[in-house]
């Protein structure tokens, strides 16, 4: 009876650390599920602030692509409108200098015209200078003639 007694107290005893370490180890299991959900509460916290991060340097890079974009718009605007200026600018002299180029051609066939008028008058006049001479010459040998009978 007395080994009973004892096996059923070293039994009960046994049952009885059993039972601590089952609420102990109960305990740990709770405290690690617990510290499990903190971590994958924190994990996930992170997560979404790395996410917030990337966002925000997506939406800086994208800003920073859209002002270089309009920077170089305005800039091919800018160009093109110069661009446009200069050959408006270029067709304006370029009719300037064919208006001065016919200008100056009729110029010149006027000289041409007025110095083939000048020439003719100017032989016009050499053959009257001669006329009048050879009538100066006939009249003078008649006048010598007269003067020489009287």
């Amino acid at each position: 009876y007395n080994a009973q007694t004892e096996g059923e107290k070293m039994l009960k005893e046994v049952l009885h650390r059993s039972k601590d370490v089952h609420r102990v180890l109960s305990a740990e299991l709770i405290e690690s599920r617990e510290e499990v959900r903190r971590l994958k509460a924190l994990v996930e916290e992170k997560r979404a602030e790395i996410e917030a991060i990337e966002t925000e340097e997506k939406k800086a890079r994208h800003a920073e692509l859209e002002r270089v974009r309009t920077e170089y718009d305005a800039q091919i605007k800018k160009q093109k409108a110069q661009a446009d200026d200069l050959i408006r600018r270029l067709k304006i002299m370029d009719k300037t200098v064919h208006g001065r180029d016919r200008d100056i051609k009729y110029r010149d066939s006027l000289l041409e015209e007025r110095q083939r008028e000048a020439q003719e008058k100017d032989t016009k006049i050499t053959e009257l200078i001669r006329s009048v001479r050879q009538q100066e010459i006939v009249i003078g040998t008649t006048r010598e003639e007269r003067d020489s009978k009287h």
